[in-house]
């Protein structure tokens, strides 16, 4: 929630300053903010993220290619999510998702998926989208035994900010200068390409094990020409243990610092579905994260599944 965090923080004067800071916000590298992993779905950040091992849906897409290759029938996924509601300057911050995975086949050819994920701060102001093009496919195993996927996602990355006032007369902080501003009067969009892969075993009973890599290509993601500002490499091993109504898992998160060093993050996060056969399924979920740079973490989640 980096992202989120450091734009509240400095939008708190006026439209058009809260624009001016968000772009040099922007500016500022090595910041490890662009395309934050906020979630995608409900599920998912209700579980606090650890999906790498419980992935087993559309939004497989975003979390663990993989789990796409357990999908059995054409599915369909889309949501919307509201961030930060209510902030003092008006800002309106929300992300959405839209996913579709279908299998070739019945499942024996494997799984094809594409997506689009979006961020958005004030609908122009600033904007980063995520187009998914993702393949999952089992590679080993059967009925009563253990069970190999595989699968891997291209993802086209584009991020891009608004026309403001301020490129033609900046700030030095406090104080109008009259000159132009060098990022906000230059090219005001960015795209880079960038892969995700991932693997999940399925043991014989109730057990399973997910490993991510995102951001293979650490895509260079800055505006200003000539600057660098690389995503970071991120690894995501997870662990589930799945019933017909409940998962308990676990989730380790390793990737590169601001400074150079690395942080490491621990997500542990439960599921329960309660079945209510005339009605439908209720289920509730949550999850607590902590981890390098006194990061801490609390999720909670609500459902209902309706058996229709």
């Amino acid at each position: 929630m980096k992202l989120v965090k450091t734009i509240t923080a400095r939008a708190t004067g006026s439209a058009s300053f809260a624009a001016l800071c968000c772009a040099l916000w922007l500016a500022a590298a090595p910041a490890y903010a662009a395309f934050e992993d906020l979630g995608v779905g409900a599920r998912g950040p209700g579980m606090g993220n650890a999906m790498a091992a419980v992935a087993d849906d559309v939004y497989a897409l975003h979390y663990n290619p993989a789990g796409l290759a357990t999908v059995q029938r054409p599915q369909f996924g889309a949501s919307y999510s509201q961030l930060y509601m209510g902030l003092t300057d008006g800002s309106d911050l929300g992300t959405s998702f839209f996913g579709y995975a279908h299998p070739l086949a019945d499942g024996e050819k494997g799984v094809v998926a594409a997506g689009l994920n979006l961020f958005s701060l004030n609908s122009t102001m600033y904007r980063e989208n995520t187009l998914y093009l993702s393949y999952g496919r089992q590679l080993l195993g059967g009925p009563g035994r253990g069970q190999l996927f595989a699968g891997a996602s291209a993802k086209y990355l584009n991020s891009s900010f608004g026309s403001f006032t301020e490129a033609s007369n900046s700030t030095n902080g406090l104080v109008k200068t009259g000159q132009s501003d060098p990022l906000l009067s230059g090219g005001s969009s960015n795209s880079a390409f960038d892969a995700d892969l991932g693997l999940l075993y399925r043991f014989p009973k109730h057990y399973q094990v997910g490993l991510q890599a995102s951001h293979i290509p650490e895509p260079n993601v800055a505006f200003g020409a000539g600057a660098t500002d690389r995503l970071p490499l991120t690894m995501k091993l997870g662990f589930d243990y799945k019933s017909l109504i409940s998962n308990l898992a676990a989730q380790l998160e390793v990737k590169k610092a601001p400074d150079g060093s690395q942080d490491q993050n621990f997500t542990a996060a439960a599921e329960r579905w309660f079945p209510k056969p005339s009605v439908g399924d209720f289920g509730v979920r949550g999850a607590l994260s902590v981890g390098s740079r006194d990061y801490k973490n609390l999720s909670l989640g609500l459902s209902y599944r309706s058996r229709r």
